[in-house]
């Protein structure tokens, strides 16, 4: 027999075709159970046996199923049949089969369903491959029921074709749920958020149909909804390909090739299948689950969007060639053009020229042309409470809001269209995430299509958008959403698509917080080629209209950042300046850029709850706080602007206004309980190690020479330290260095923190959920802190270790509170006047007597301006 094939076909509600053999069945036409009578069998199996009823209350034909009499008195069976109903009983949704009545007749459970009219999945399939276009429209469909079922705590755990059932108009039902589990999250959920699903099947039972069953399965694991993504893939690869993903000469030999093996290319079995379809198919079937879709929904969503998406991003271009004579006519008419532009350019001469745009300071602008290139959309991506969306001609100093507020534009359409970021919130660094959503350019009410977004582009077609969000703790570039394209622990910003939609290019840095980086581009697979060295700040790139070059403002540390180009083969050239740093948003068609110039500042601060000013302790542009000493008489902060030197550069300074005093390279972290040294990081060997600084007399001293990437430290109790570190390839996570190698702490996943109680004994950090975990020095998790969220930045710990104090990061005015770990409860301590052109506060830190602290104040100075004769 072989090994892929179910014989049970007693699917409740399917009406199977006659070439289907059939179990003896017990119940004559004309009986009757409950009240249903009898019609015809349909069906028998091990679960049961399936009839055509009638059911004369509603006139209605229904699909009854019982549990055959020599399984009555088997418990496990009996179990599993009032699950199934019971479990699909409790769903609803058209792509799953529906349960009218779960009853008892003469001791005789028997479930009552719709009976549907069709064939299953594995019949179609019967001929061959799938046409792409209906496999998608199959896949689509069970990817929404799926998700309906998993929204719901239900997890399949047996799909497959024969599971599958397709009615005459198209409909697809997902039928038996007599594996079924539910899914419930832990009481106290682990510090990174994970979903812990809990079943009455225990860990070790390997239930499934060999096939179609995930490696977790095979492997005996608890089992959750990325379980059946991948039993969908597998579904998807034999619909496109018409052979099984995963085959053996038995299930063993089956379960050994999906743990081990991958399946053959799709394009070697059918050379029509788009690449884009090819991608969703190899992305159901990682083998780690991490790297799965994560959700149904959003699985479905690919499904959708390669259904309707244009050739650019899907299939393969075909050129046609052109006769060798008229290539050669093309080729002398394309130089005789060339000299003569090159001939008017040398005569009249090229000089770029700024045009101001915008007159009113903001903190980052953002500037797209609209498709006409007549005018551009304007967006603030600075303070969320101020951000609003405008289309301005160009010219023209006035411009009319879309009526979108606390949102940005990322992207124009071809078809004048936007990819916005709703509900924007800063996130810290350089990052803001929100909704995203599309909408018409003439304004209206925006479609929303993803929750949690960084940025998004369209794709050249404009029916399909780029997404970058983040997942587990890393940062991901996917197309369509949920299709991962690259991602990495650091993190990514404007990401964007060739104009041939071949491509995709984006900023990739490596350390969080910090906008050094490199430009990379990703054309297949999710290997990103790196085109240009790593600059000390870089932000923002955008592609000319002819594929042939990237332009991108970058800057080596000690300047500002100019612009640059970089073809997709890595040839660099540097092209303009200005006298304030620049950043690059959009290229149109004819050459013209919109980039922004500005001036911006972080200021440092100093203050106390009890007096009404604060007074300023920075020093050169870019003034850090990382630290103040338990008294607050000392300062700790880093210079990490233009005047902070190519490594940056640790200062301390005394808070009655003494100059300060540079201490070396690198980025301050902490400050000595007795205030006589300070913890930095600084690059040595090309990696980001720890290094003590005496404030006094004295040699700075390495702490560590390891592989670790060092973001943050705290200096913890017994002279050890803690650190959030990555090794390069997984997200952060924190550490205790106490002699020996670093052991780790805290799950993956860390985004801020440690923040070290005044007895150095706890800390606190947050993971990338957004909730704050506190935690003993043992790594053991004391409590989570939902109620913190990513609105507040932390300044740490009261002296006791009862409090935290924290302080919102982007209000105006920007509030001080003290936050008690036992009744939750926020006590206001005073609040910090900003101004409007402020982004917002950061390096908050507080003395543990909870009278004193420092922060940090962006101040911006930033304008949109159009760059012509940029050649």
């Amino acid at each position: 027999m072989d090994p892929h094939v179910d014989t049970d076909c007693s699917r409740a509600g399917f009406r199977p075709q006659p070439s289907y053999s059939y179990r003896i069945v017990t119940l004559e036409p004309g009986s009757r159970v409950g009240g249903y009578e009898i019609l015809a069998p349909l069906g028998a199996g091990g679960m049961g046996e399936v009839y055509r009823a009638r059911d004369h209350r509603l006139g209605r034909d229904v699909a009854l199923k019982v549990l055959p009499e020599s399984l009555l008195d088997n418990q496990d069976r009996l179990h599993r049949f009032q699950r199934e109903a019971q479990t699909a009983g409790g769903l609803s949704h058209p792509n799953l089969l529906t349960v009218h009545e779960l009853g008892v007749d003469a001791g005789r459970p028997f479930i009552v369903s719709e009976l549907i009219e069709g064939s299953t999945l594995r019949e179609r399939m019967s001929a061959g491959p799938l046409p792409p276009k209906r496999a998608i429209d199959y896949a689509a469909q069970i990817a929404e029921g799926l998700a309906a079922a998993h929204e719901r705590g239900v997890v399949h755990r047996d799909l497959k074709p024969e599971n599958i059932a397709v009615t005459r108009d198209g409909r697809v039902k997902i039928l038996d749920f007599g594996l079924a589990k539910t899914t419930t999250r832990a009481t106290s959920p682990p510090a990174d958020g994970t979903t812990v699903a809990r079943n009455s099947t225990e860990p070790g039972a390997v239930l499934g149909t060999a096939g179609y069953m995930s490696p977790e399965q095979v492997r005996g694991e608890v089992v959750d909804s990325r379980s059946d993504i991948f039993s969908l893939g597998a579904i998807l690869y034999e619909m496109l390909s018409g052979r099984r993903a995963f085959e053996g000469s038995s299930s063993v030999d089956t379960m050994h090739a999906i743990l081990h093996r991958d399946p053959p290319e799709l394009s070697q079995t059918n050379a029509d299948i788009p690449p884009a379809l090819h991608r969703i198919a190899d992305h159901c079937l990682e083998k780690d689950r991490e790297r799965r879709f994560q959700s149904a929904r959003d699985l479905a969503f690919d499904l959708a969007n390669v259904s309707g998406t244009s050739a650019e991003l899907i299939a393969p271009k075909h050129r046609a060639r052109m006769p060798s004579v008229a290539l050669w006519l093309v080729a002398m008419a394309a130089v005789a053009a060339i000299a003569a532009f090159a001939g008017r350019e040398l005569a009249r001469g090229s000089v770029p020229t700024f045009q101001r745009l915008t007159f009113r300071p903001r903190f980052a602008p953002l500037g797209l042309f609209t498709p006409d290139q007549q005018s551009f959309i304007y967006s603030n991506q600075g303070h969320p409470e101020q951000m609003d969306v405008s289309i301005f001609p160009i010219g023209s100093a006035e411009g009319r809001p879309i009526g979108l507020h606390q949102a940005f534009a990322t992207s124009v359409s071809r078809n004048g269209e936007l990819a916005v970021l709703l509900n924007a919130r800063f996130e810290g660094g350089f990052t803001f995430r929100g909704t995203l959503g599309r909408v018409p350019i003439g304004g209206g009410a925006p479609k929303e299509i993803a929750e949690d977004v960084d940025w998004a582009d369209w794709t050249p077609s404009g029916d399909a958008l780029l997404v970058l969000r983040r997942i587990n703790g890393k940062a991901r570039i996917e197309l369509p959403v949920g299709n991962v394209l690259y991602e990495t622990p650091g993190w990514i910003s404007t990401p964007r698509i060739s104009p041939d939609g071949q491509s995709i290019a984006f900023v990739d840095h490596p350390f969080l917080g910090d906008d050094s980086g490199s430009v990379a581009l990703v054309t297949s697979g999710r290997k990103a080629k790196v085109l240009t060295p790593m600059y000390a700040s870089l932000e923002g790139l955008a592609w000319k209209s002819d594929d042939k070059e990237i332009l991108y403002t970058g800057a080596e540390k000690g300047n500002a950042r100019v612009l640059y180009g970089v073809t997709p083969s890595g040839r660099l050239r540097r092209i303009a300046s200005s006298a304030g740093a620049l950043t690059i948003c959009d290229i149109a068609r004819d050459g013209r850029i919109l980039i922004v110039q500005g001036n911006d500042r972080v200021r440092a601060f100093v203050g106390s709850v009890n007096e009404p000013v604060d007074h300023e302790m920075g020093w050169l542009d870019w003034s850090t706080v990382r630290a103040i000493s338990n008294d607050g008489s000392l300062l700790l902060f880093e210079e990490s602007g233009e005047g902070g030197g190519k490594n940056y550069s640790v200062y301390v300074r005394r808070t009655d206004g003494s100059p300060p005093i540079r201490l070396g390279d690198g980025i301050g972290v902490d400050l000595s309980r007795d205030g006589k040294f300070a913890l930095a990081i600084a690059p040595l060997n090309g990696r980001p190690q720890l290094v003590v600084y005496p404030i006094g007399a004295g040699e700075p001293r390495r702490v560590t020479a390891d592989k670790l990437k060092y973001e943050s430290a705290r200096w913890a109790a017994g002279g050890a330290i803690l650190a959030r570190a990555s090794d390069g390839e997984h997200p952060q996570r924190v550490y205790l260095l106490s002699g020996g190698a670093p052991r780790p702490l805290t799950a993956e996943g860390v985004t801020q923190g440690p923040f070290v109680s005044a007895d150095g004994r706890r800390f606190c950090a947050r993971m990338s959920n957004g909730i704050v975990a506190v935690y003993s020095i043992d790594g053991r998790v004391e409590t989570t802190l939902p109620e913190i969220g990513r609105q507040f930045a932390i300044g740490g710990w009261s002296a006791d270790g009862s409090d935290l104090f924290l302080m919102a990061r982007v209000a105006h005015p920007s509030p001080i509170y003290r936050f008690n770990l036992a009744t939750r409860q926020m006590q206001l301590l005073k609040s910090i006047v900003t101004q409007e052109s402020t982004l917002g506060t950061a390096g908050f830190v507080m003395t543990p007597d909870g009278r004193k602290y420092a922060y940090s104040m962006a101040d911006s100075a930033s304008d949109l301006y159009l760059l012509e004769g940029a050649k």
